[in-house]
């Protein structure tokens, strides 16, 4: 998951969410990727690309060594 404008308020954030090239790069890369799980005997994996704009709320827990956030919103506000 990726999220852009957490803290900081930004009039254009949906032009600095996942460019529509990316989620196109993911999904080839997850269909070039499925014969090698395939030999492998691994399931088949399915990849969606959503985005989602809106308020969220943000969580930040910091370490010396590691920073993990957390993102939750209500779709239905959005």
């Amino acid at each position: 998951m990726a999220f852009c404008g957490a803290s900081v308020a930004d009039p254009k954030h949906r032009r600095c969410s996942v460019p529509a090239p990316a989620g196109l790069e993911v999904r080839l890369a997850m269909h070039s990727l499925q014969p090698r799980f395939c030999n492998r005997g691994w399931p088949e994996l399915h990849v969606r690309v959503n985005v989602n704009t809106g308020r969220v709320s943000v969580s930040s827990r910091r370490s010396e060594i590691h920073v993990a956030h957390a993102v939750m919103d209500d779709a239905a506000e959005s």
